[in-house]
């Protein structure tokens, strides 16, 4: 995978931040396909098919140049990241959205 994935020192599996980066702004017809294509990883969760169930999630959020929420994965095995990072990166290549990186937990005050 091309896009960089950064797991910070406060990634909560029962409660897990994913902060997506994006070097531009989406607009209305991606920023929906987007959360779209989350709910949808979500649902595929949320029935078993990511090695286990996710339990909940917040609504996806945007804000300028991040996109983001907060899962409860649950009894998910760690592939189900794989997968939802895997997607990202196709929706970004398929829809020329330029991701610059994913981040697991909250991100350090200071800002990469």
């Amino acid at each position: 995978m091309n896009i960089p994935v950064i797991k910070s020192q406060d990634a909560f599996w029962e409660e897990l931040d994913v902060t997506v980066y994006l070097e531009s702004e989406m607009d209305v017809e991606q920023s929906n396909s987007f959360q779209d294509l989350i709910e949808s990883w979500y649902i595929l969760g949320l029935y078993g098919g990511l090695g286990g169930n996710l339990r909940s999630i917040s609504k996806v959020w945007a804000e300028g140049t991040e996109v983001g929420f907060t899962v409860d994965m649950g009894t998910a095995e760690y592939s189900a990241l794989d997968s939802l990072c895997r997607a990202v990166e196709g929706f970004a290549l398929a829809n020329d959205v330029k991701v610059s990186r994913i981040v697991l937990g909250m991100e350090a005050e200071g800002r990469f």
